[in-house]
């Protein structure tokens, strides 16, 4: 996961990456504070970890389209013989729900990441 903390001369974002998953997590790996040296102006600081925060993952998002996007005309080739039989008054629905596999797990993907971020910003370790 990246977490995120700023510099506080200049205010510029500074990322490293952890497998911790909450800051409990990390405090009991890497103790209550973090060393920087900001990539902007250069400075040494410290931030305790309640300054330190998660964003949501850009990684995500496109692995998220991707499987969307790619997904589902894999859905539709795998498919193409049963779609090009179907008639009825069902066929419409039964088209469109095999669209709805690349967008669960489009919705998952995305969900799962909000998940990991809001569980690791919200609990905050005691002073």
């Amino acid at each position: 996961m990246r977490l995120f903390g700023k510099c506080p001369s200049c205010k510029k974002e500074n990322s490293f990456k952890s497998d911790a998953q909450t800051r409990i997590d990390y405090e009991m790996k890497n103790g209550k504070w973090k060393s920087f040296v900001c990539t902007e102006c250069g400075e040494d600081f410290r931030l305790m970890i309640n300054n330190i925060y998660s964003k949501k993952s850009n990684l995500a998002s496109i692995v998220a389209g991707l499987v969307f996007l790619i997904g589902t005309p894999i859905v539709i080739y795998l498919f193409k013989d049963i779609l090009l039989q179907i008639r009825g008054p069902y066929s419409i629905l039964i088209i469109s729900s095999l669209f709805i596999v690349p967008s669960i797990i489009y919705s998952i993907v995305l969900s799962e990441d909000q998940k990991r971020v809001s569980t690791f910003n919200q609990l905050k370790v005691r002073e």
